[in-house]
């Protein structure tokens, strides 16, 4: 999955120029129907994004990676993949132009940001890890931390 190998990607770059360091790589790619959703990087662009996600039901696939040099040199990484599926409601046009003015996501895919006032937007959210929709599954983090003999308590 491509959020799993942008994750890994990102992972393994870092970690060859820390070579005492375990290091985490996360991305996340939207899909709409099998259509990716990009940032929209304008205000034009987020209303579309949003018109379009009105009344559906999008995928949120948040890539995850965690990537060290070990004692032999070789690079040891472990990932995965969490999805979560958004429904929105039905927004009107007077709601995203709101929305938008407010929180400007423009650098976020989908449109919105889940961490803010975004999360208005939703009927319904499903998912085995609540913060893999703002980027960075913890629970999944806490699990491959702990397969790298990382403990967090």
């Amino acid at each position: 999955m491509a959020a799993e190998r942008l994750a890994l990607a990102k992972a393994s770059k870092i970690a060859a120029l820390y070579a005492d360091s375990l290091v985490i790589g996360a991305d996340q790619i939207a899909d709409q129907n099998g259509i990716f959703i990009n940032k929209p990087k304008s205000h034009e662009q987020a209303i579309k994004q949003l018109q379009q996600q009105s009344g559906q039901t999008i995928l949120f696939h948040s890539g995850l990676a965690l990537a060290r040099f070990g004692p032999n040199g070789t690079l040891e990484c472990q990932s995965m993949v969490n999805s979560t599926q958004v429904t929105f409601k039905k927004l009107t046009n007077e709601t995203i132009e709101k929305y938008l003015l407010i929180e400007k996501p423009y650098d976020c895919a989908g449109s919105f940001k889940a961490e803010g006032l975004g999360i208005s937007l939703f009927s319904e959210i499903k998912s085995t890890d609540p913060s893999s929709l703002i980027g960075l599954p913890l629970i999944d983090l806490c699990t491959l931390l702990d397969n790298f003999n990382y403990k967090i308590i």
